[in-house]
This record gives structure tokens, C-alpha cells and sequence, in this order.
């Protein structure tokens, strides 16, 4: 008798562990999909959601990561006084080196500077014509991170550096750092708000939608009151409806975001070719994360459906 006793109670036991939610499952599920339109609907409203800001932040995540190393490639070139040697111009770069702000220096002759020009402008024959080097020596200066990423403290090592007697004159370009700062500033912003919208639509959505299916049933819910069922017991099944409205609209939105990324693959690529050589690889949403950003779902979905069944319990109480 102990042991019926104790193999019926294990089985009790088990069933309302892994039974009855397994059941409730597939009932929820079985239910939502009586009104397919409204839950595809629904789902649609939750991938889009969370899909946009995702793919926002993948995409601002991208752009930084390629404004670092566009960040790295800036450069201070001090041009220095027609009477400075090169031995004296090679130990400033060396003493450049030791400052605090600054990663590498290097010297660069007058003639390695006329060499240069004329790789790059393509102006070769003219050069040969003239009486005599008409470029200085260059000191070649690349700020470390510290300094690189701010258009303030740029300038502020420019300024020191000019103080030096061998340098005649001092050039850096820090407007497209501040350009690609603010662009980078406004995508963070558009991302979180943006997100912050959407996520309060995906809220209102799933709260609408359970208030809706809780109306439709509200006869029947009713008479399941009259004969003694509990509140747990009426509102288990839209609870586990929500779950699944999470786990469908987290996998849609995750779906949606790989179709986004894929069509700005081929744009990113050609962007980055502009300022990278060697282009740029786009990253997509890790599985992990992925698989974070359908538990929310879930979560956010279910919080969404216990306060709308707290909020509309009052309308279906027996008269």
C-alpha cells in the first residue's frame, strides 16, 4: 500500500512537472492559431520590434568597429625649417616617441617627401624641371587611442608640438573625426530610441492582443468561475499563449534580422572599400546572443500578458 502509495504520488508529481505544462503547451498553441490572422499579425508586430533596433545596434557596432581603425590612421605631419638637418630631424622623431599621447613617430626627408608626391599625385615630369626640392622635411606623427578618438585633445598635441623650435608648421585633420564622433553619437541615440518605442509597442501589441482573446472566451470564462475554477486555473492557458507569441516572434525577429544584415552586406562592403583597402567584414547577431534576444521575447511577452489579465480580470467577474 506504502509503495501504490508513493508510486502514485511520484507520478502526481511528475505529471504536473512535465505533464501538464507539455499539454498546456500544446492547447495554447492549438488555441492561438484559431485566429491565425491576428496571431500572425501579432508575431509580425514582435519581430519588427525587436528585429529594428538589433540590427541598428549590429550596425552602429560595425561602424565603430571601422571608425576605430580609421581612428588609428589618423595622422600629425610637423613640417619642419629648411635649416634643419636630418640628423637633427631623425632624433625629434626619436624624442616624439617618448611623449605621453603619441604612438609612433616617423622622419620623413624632403626627398622621400618629393618621392611621395609623386606616387601619389602622379606628377612625375614636372618635378624633374625644377631647380630644387620645393618640400620640407616631415615629422609624421600617429596619436595613440587616447588622443585619436578626441578632436580636442588632438588639436591640444598639435599646439605643444608646435611649440618645438625645429617645427615650422603643424597640420592635422580632425573635422572627419569629429564627423565620424557625431555620426556614431546619433546612431547610439536613434538605436536606443528607437528600441525603447518599439519595445513599448511590442509590450502594448501582446497586451492587446491577450485582452482581446480573454473577451472572445468571456462566457466561457465566466461559467468557469460560477463553478469554482480558480484565477490560476482560468488564465494558465494565455499565459503559456504568450509564451509562445515570445518564442515565435523572438525566432521571427532573429530571422528578420539575418535578411536585413545580408541586404546591407553588399552597401556596408562597398562604404568600407572607401576608407579600408582591404574592405570590411559585416558581423552578424552571434547565436548567443540570438538566443538572449528570443528570451526576452519571452520574458517581455509574458510579463505584457500577466498585466493585461490583471488589468481586464475586473470585466469578467460573474455578475
Amino acid at each position: 500500500m506504502r509503495m501504490a502509495r508513493r508510486s502514485g504520488g511520484t507520478g502526481t508529481f511528475l505529471y504536473r512537472l512535465f505533464g501538464r505544462p507539455l499539454e498546456m503547451l500544446k492547447s495554447s498553441f492549438a488555441m492561438m492559431w484559431r485566429t491565425p490572422i491576428r496571431t500572425a499579425l501579432t508575431i509580425a508586430v514582435i519581430a519588427v520590434s525587436l528585429a529594428v533596433p538589433v540590427t541598428l545596434y549590429l550596425l552602429y557596432s560595425n561602424a565603430t568597429s571601422v571608425t576605430d581603425g580609421l581612428h588609428e590612421d589618423s595622422r600629425i605631419s610637423l613640417y619642419l625649417k629648411r635649416t634643419v638637418t636630418e640628423d637633427r630631424g631623425r632624433a625629434l622623431a626619436e624624442s616624439m616617441k617618448k611623449r605621453e599621447g603619441i604612438k609612433s613617430a616617423r622622419y620623413i626627408s624632403s626627398d622621400e617627401a618629393l618621392v611621395e608626391f609623386s606616387k601619389t599625385t602622379g606628377f612625375t615630369e614636372p618635378i624633374v624641371y625644377l631647380a630644387e626640392n620645393p618640400l620640407p622635411a616631415v615629422v609624421e606623427i600617429i596619436p595613440d587611442e587616447t588622443v585619436s578618438h578626441s578632436a580636442e585633445k588632438a588639436k591640444a598635441l598639435l599646439q605643444e608640438l608646435l611649440k618645438n623650435q625645429l617645427v615650422e608648421q603643424g597640420k592635422i585633420d580632425v573635422d572627419w573625426i569629429k564627423k565620424l564622433n557625431a555620426l556614431a553619437d546619433m546612431l547610439r541615440t536613434l538605436t536606443f530610441g528607437l528600441g525603447v518605442m518599439l519595445v513599448l509597442g511590442f509590450i502594448l501589441t501582446v497586451a492587446n492582443t491577450v485582452r482581446i482573446d480573454l473577451m472572445d472566451r468571456r462566457d466561457e470564462i465566466v461559467v468557469e468561475k460560477l463553478l469554482g475554477a480558480t484565477d490560476r486555473f482560468i488564465y494558465e492557458p494565455f499565459m503559456y499563449t504568450s509564451f509562445w507569441y515570445g518564442l515565435l516572434g523572438g525566432l521571427a525577429a532573429w530571422w528578420v534580422n539575418e535578411v536585413f544584415m545580408v541586404c546591407f552586406d553588399s552597401s556596408v562592403q562597398d562604404l568600407a572599400k572607401q576608407y579600408t583597402p582591404n574592405g570590411f567584414d559585416l558581423a552578424f547577431l552571434p547565436v548567443s546572443a540570438a538566443g538572449l534576444m528570443i528570451l526576452f521575447s519571452i520574458a517581455l511577452s509574458m510579463i505584457a500578458a500577466r498585466t493585461a489579465l490583471g488589468y481586464v480580470s475586473r470585466s469578467v467577474e460573474p455578475e
